[in-house]
This record gives structure tokens, C-alpha cells and sequence, in this order.
């Protein structure tokens, strides 16, 4: 029992306190209307909250040790830039603006970091759950080493949320060397890894790629349409079955965001002018070819586009043949987001490599999966130098 009537009662006498606290010079901002009122109560109360903290000896909220603990022992202890960086962007995005009411270290309770924790389940990141009470029960255990928290504390008591499967297959860096080797040897579709390995292209987006929208002068791709169905269709005529172009193939980007222009790599526009070469070579001693694809980088037999089937079939091939997890073109796009995370690339910047539609779809993808491994950028040679100045925004 507070001894107020309800809670309007109880707020006007907050304010009245928040009156008297009040400098001459404060009060002089209210009444001018330089002041919002409404933010009197949380600034007061925050200055409290140092007065509390200086008298009693606690050197920590929350919040504070959080920042602190990032800073002061996390970044000392962990050198993979992808952990880092995915660990900080969770930080300030999603854990600290649940913290409604900010509590001194001491005084935490599993119920109040439970409240926390559900609000942070509830912003529009599919892993928020998982990846703050991961983070948050990693400081806490480091503040219960430095006997900062109460005795009595229970991590039994905090929430727990359901795993959700990884969306992506982890490539070690010696796994992509083995990969790449291979995929040149055999060159079939070795461009179409290069552009989903270290463009993030879709395999869609690869497909739909013509020389239109690439600029080899300024190392660019601009990506404008994908084709993620067949490029052809069968009609039923007199003379039997005959494939014909499919026109109705070629469709915009997935999204808004999808529509991007890149700065890619010296490897892939090497191998983007080698294949215009082959290309021009085909149509040239192919007369007989469908020319409608002729200006498209991915042709195949016949004049066509190379289907999504040849180059998943292609793949899995090249992984059974030598020994390497199955992967499929989308999971290459997922490694690209991995070698940006560990070169430190904000994840704002990698959803606009990737063409995510916001960054909540690409943390919701790796933020939750992400580990200390091993920094998969060591394996990059001065020959082999991807994404090393890739996002050019438009």
C-alpha cells in the first residue's frame, strides 16, 4: 500500500516532487516551455540514482556495467570481429532500449531481468530472445564473479526461449579455398559462386545479370532484376513439344532494397570479361542459338540462361566429389555475410549488400549463429581480395 487513491494520484505527487526539486533556473525553462515537462520525472530520477550510487558505494546500473563490460572486458578477450560486432549491434539495438527502468547491479532480480528479456522477444528480430538472454546471462556471470550482484540471484529462474535451427551451413576457411580451387578447375559455374561468394548476389539476381549492368570501369554491378524461374517454356504444337523463351521470366528485385549497385571485387570482373568473351565466341560460331539472352552474362547450351538447377546440382556435385559440406548458392550469400561481419562491416551496410529489405532480416540470420570461429578473412591472398571496398551506395 503506497497511500495514494490510484495511480493519478500518485503521479501529481511526483510531479509536485519533481517541482521542488527543481533549480530556479529549471523551473524558469518549464515555464518558458523550453523543457518538456513529461521528461522532468526520468531526468530527476536519473540524478537520484547517481546520488544513490555515490552514497552507497555501488558503482553500477544495469545499463552502465553493460557498457562497461563490453568495452573494458568482452572487446579484451575476443578477437573475432563478426562476435564483436554482432555482440555490440544486439547491445544498442535491442537490449538496452528494453531496459525501461534502469536498477543498480545489486539490486537485480531474475524477475526484472525476465521483463527485460521479454520485451527484447518482442521487437521484430526473429532471434532477439535467444541472442539477449545469451548476451545478458554472459555479463551477469561475469558481475557474479566480481561479487556485484546479490548472493541470492538465480540464473535457474531466468527465461529460456526455444532454439531455432541456423539458416546457414558454417564454411571454415579452408573449406572455401578447397571450394574455389575446385569450382575453377571445372569452370562451369565457377563466375555464378564468385557473384553469390563475394557479391551476395541471390542466385535469381546472378541469373538475371546482363552486361547492361555491369560496369567494368568503375568495377560495378547494378542489380535491376532477377529471373529465378525457368527461362523457357514448352508449348505442345503439330510438330511435337518446342521450347520457346519465356519473356514473363524476368522479374524486378525481391524487394526495394533488393535494387543495389555494388563495387565488386578485380576476380569477378576478370571473370565477368572472360565469360563476355566465351559468350561472344558462342553466339558467334552459333548462329543457330537463341539470341535472346545473347547480352546476359549466364548462357548456356543453346544460347539459354543457365538454369538454378544446373548451378545447385553443379554444386552439391563439386561438394560430394571433393568432400566439403553440401552447400547451396544461397548458402554462399551467407558466407559473404560472414566475411563482411568479420571485416567489421556495419550490419546496416551488409543488409545493403545483401539487399535485405532491413537489418532485422539479416540479424534475425546470423546474429543468432554467429561464433568466435576462426576469422575467415585470414584465408584472402593479395590475388583473392573481396569485399574490400564493395558497398557503393545509390
Amino acid at each position: 500500500e503506497l497511500g495514494y487513491e490510484g495511480y493519478p494520484s500518485m503521479q501529481r505527487a511526483l510531479e509536485e516532487l519533481v517541482k521542488n526539486k527543481l533549480t530556479a533556473v529549471q523551473r524558469m525553462e518549464v515555464s518558458r516551455g523550453r523543457v518538456n515537462p513529461d521528461r522532468l520525472l526520468s531526468s530527476v530520477l536519473q540524478m537520484d540514482m547517481e546520488n544513490i550510487k555515490s552514497i552507497t558505494g555501488v558503482k553500477y546500473t544495469l545499463s552502465s556495467y553493460i557498457e562497461h563490460w563490453y568495452v573494458d572486458i568482452f572487446k579484451q578477450y575476443t578477437t573475432s570481429p563478426s562476435y564483436l560486432h554482432t555482440t555490440d549491434w544486439a547491445i544498442q539495438r535491442v537490449i538496452l532500449p528494453s531496459i525501461e527502468e534502469d536498477h543498480l547491479l545489486i539490486n537485480l532480480t531474475p524477475e526484472y531481468i525476465n521483463d527485460i528479456l521479454q520485451r527484447c522477444a518482442k521487437l521484430p528480430y526473429r532471434t532477439a530472445g535467444i541472442v539477449s538472454r545469451k548476451i545478458l546471462c554472459t555479463i551477469l556471470k561475469t558481475a557474479e564473479a566480481e561479487e556485484l550482484l546479490d548472493i541470492k540471484f538465480s540464473f535457474e529462474s531466468i527465461i529460456t526461449f526455444p532454439r531455432i535451427p541456423p539458416k546457414y551451413i558454417a564454411y571454415e576457411k579452408e573449406d572455401i579455398c578447397k571450394l574455389l580451387e575446385i569450382a575453377k578447375k571445372s569452370d562451369a559455374i565457377y563466375l555464378e559462386i564468385l557473384l553469390c561468394l563475394f557479391a551476395g548476389l541471390r542466385i535469381g539476381e546472378v541469373r538475371g545479370l546482363n552486361y547492361d549492368h555491369v560496369d567494368f570501369q568503375n568495377n560495378t554491378i547494378t542489380i535491376m532484376q532477377q529471373i529465378p524461374n525457368e527461362s523457357y517454356i514448352e508449348i505442345k504444337t503439330e510438330n511435337g513439344i518446342e521450347r520457346r523463351v519465356n519473356e514473363n521470366c524476368i522479374k524486378p528485385p525481391k524487394s526495394g532494397a533488393s535494387y543495389r549497385t555494388l563495387k565488386v571485387p578485380d576476380i569477378i570482373m576478370e571473370e565477368l570479361r572472360r565469360r563476355k568473351e566465351l559468350n561472344a565466341y558462342y553466339f558467334q560460331t552459333h548462329p543457330e542459338a537463341v539470341q535472346y539472352w545473347k547480352n546476359y552474362v549466364c548462357v548456356g547450351l543453346n544460347g539459354e540462361l543457365i538454369s538454378n538447377k544446373t548451378v545447385t546440382l553443379g554444386l552439391y556435385k563439386l561438394c560430394k566429389k571433393n568432400g566439403l559440406p553440401k552447400i547451396s548458392a544461397h548458402g554462399l550469400r551467407h558466407i559473404c555475410a560472414t566475411i563482411l561481419l568479420e571485416q567489421g562491416v556495419p550490419l546496416e551496410e551488409i543488409s545493403h549488400i545483401l539487399g535485405h529489405a532491413s537489418s532485422s532480416t539479416t540479424f534475425d540470420i546470423y546474429c543468432g549463429e554467429i561464433r568466435g570461429r576462426n576469422n575467415i578473412i585470414d584465408f584472402l591472398s593479395k590475388n583473392l581480395d573481396p569485399i574490400i571496398y564493395m558497398v557503393r551506395k545509390v
